[in-house]
């Protein structure tokens, strides 16, 4: 079987808005290390912190801020932060892990929506292919959310340190 690619390539805004949301999302998990450290001073451990999955860091660290001196307010909103930045991952495991498709209009014309796509086997009478995608306003609303996260992790830190033990 003879195929072609076709001439599409990933236009500008998509591959902008990607990167955006890629590297903010990056950056969080690296406030995330940044967190840990503040309690665990200690290169094997943060070694140890960042093979983990997210899931199980995102764990650690709400282990952590549970047992810290913090009003019922800022524990809510350092807990709830984690949970959104860990709900977020789903999101940028659509985006990194599954291809990168468009939708042709026909000759001469644009793409039609740029989509990311995961297949997953649902049987509906038969196997049937359903496809979970995210277009190119849903990526937008993911850097956005990645954005205020970032933001917020950084708003909380100083919450977040002043409630640890003091170091001797």
């Amino acid at each position: 079987m003879n195929r072609s690619l076709s001439g599409t390539f990933v236009p500008d805004d998509v591959a902008c808005v990607v990167g955006r949301f890629i590297l903010r999302f990056a950056y969080c998990e690296f406030l995330l290390l940044m967190y840990y450290n503040e309690i665990h001073d200690d290169a094997k451990k943060a070694e140890t912190f960042l093979d983990a999955p997210l899931s199980r860091r995102v764990g650690i660290l709400k282990g952590e801020i549970e047992k810290l001196s913090l009003t019922k307010n800022n524990r809510k909103k350092l807990l709830d932060l984690l949970t959104r930045f860990e709900q977020l991952s789903h999101k940028r495991n659509l985006v990194c892990h599954n291809p990168y498709l468009t939708i042709p209009l026909g000759p001469g014309k644009s793409h039609g929506g740029a989509i990311f796509g995961a297949r997953t086997a649902v049987k509906i009478g038969g196997d049937q292919i359903a496809l979970t995608k995210a277009k190119l306003s849903d990526l937008r609303n993911f850097d956005v959310t990645a954005s205020g996260i970032q933001s917020e992790f950084h708003q909380l830190f100083p919450v977040f340190q002043s409630a640890l033990p003091s170091k001797r």
